[in-house]
């Protein structure tokens, strides 16, 4: 969690009785601190302060004529519930009507059935952030 952030609050956490086997996933990039908190008063027991980096990401798909499947390449950090999504470009917030993207192989996508300029986005899949973006250029059929 931000190191900035109250005592008391919940951000991102996990029970201790879990946490050894499953991980634990980091917030945004930048200063951040584990907390060792009481199940039974929220107290916070211990804490350490950590450096979260940023993941590194990269995308890469062709201009496709509109409705034609796009092969998108991809690397990242594949958490649970990552995904990739091809929307236009005006888009504001990520939509998760396309097939979760890192949890396959990289591989088809549908693109817009209009022609014009679209984003390929990795979103996070536990906020819906956008985590990378390049841009994906729809043409016309038979172009």
């Amino acid at each position: 969690m931000s190191k900035n952030r109250s005592d008391g609050r919940r951000e991102g956490f996990a029970w201790t009785l879990r946490i050894a086997a499953a991980g634990h996933r980091a917030g945004q990039p930048g200063d951040g601190e584990v907390r060792y908190v009481s199940g039974h008063d929220d107290k916070v027991l211990a804490r350490r302060a950590i450096k979260i980096i940023a993941a590194k990401i990269a995308l890469r798909a062709p201009p496709r004529p509109a409705g034609a499947p796009v092969a998108i390449e991809w690397t990242g950090p594949n958490n649970q519930n990552d995904y990739i999504t091809i929307v236009p470009k005006s888009a504001r917030m990520a939509r998760r009507d396309t097939s979760p993207g890192p949890r396959l192989a990289p591989g088809q996508r549908g693109p817009p059935d209009q022609p014009g300029p679209c984003e390929v986005r990795y979103i996070n899949g536990q906020d819906d952030r956008v985590l990378a973006r390049i841009p994906l250029e729809i043409v016309p059929s038979g172009s």
